[in-house]
């Protein structure tokens, strides 16, 4: 039975309810003056900030009229010093995964942006470019990753964790010619919503 497949209704049907109940605490926009400076590196490129409708689902879409955005968790670059414009290669990724930035939980993020940045350095050291082919290598064994004597492995990001699922802003397109949404052929560089 592939009733739970039929997205026509409700494009978001496979969200779990739980999810989809979520609305952000960052309604009023002074809430979140300073963010844009916060969350975006220094360079070509610039980030709207905005408020969330109340109620307003991480999952929904644009109003008419309202530009395109994306959700984004505040603990991803106050807790994790991870600031935009994601790098092509993450663009990659997340394309290939098909997730929305905000569909990530805080832990995967780290994991994400430390291993990518991992891979890049691997590749650089290779003399090849970063592929998805290379990332997301299709004949491989078990892999297993474990303690060794004096060596930790990373621990997961816990702190706050319990309260980070409303604390989401809409970050849209700035005012200048560098896009941090979509490709010069208008593809988004990852699902928004």
């Amino acid at each position: 039975d592939n009733t739970e497949d039929n997205t026509s209704d409700d494009p978001f049907s496979w969200a779990d309810p739980d999810v989809r109940r979520v609305s952000s605490l960052y309604i009023q926009g002074s809430s979140l003056l300073g963010t844009a400076k916060k969350v975006c590196q220094s360079g070509p490129w610039s980030v709207v900030v905005r408020s969330c409708r109340p109620d307003e689902p991480m999952n929904s879409q644009p109003v008419a009229g309202e530009a395109p955005f994306f959700f984004f968790y505040k603990s991803i670059f106050s807790k994790l010093g991870i600031k935009l414009p994601f790098i092509a290669f993450e663009h990659s990724v997340f394309r290939a995964l098909n997730v929305a930035p905000i569909q990530l939980h805080p832990n995967s993020w780290a994991f994400v942006r430390a291993f990518v940045r991992a891979f890049e350095l691997l590749c650089e050291d290779w003399g090849r470019a970063p592929s998805l082919g290379m990332f997301f290598a299709v004949k491989v064994g078990w892999m297993s990753l474990s303690g060794r004597p004096r060596r930790k492995l990373p621990k997961p990001f816990l702190k706050s964790f319990k309260t980070f699922k409303d604390n989401f802003f809409k970050v849209g397109q700035g005012k200048n010619d560098t896009n941090i949404l979509a490709d010069q052929t208008k593809n988004p560089y990852f699902s928004l919503y």
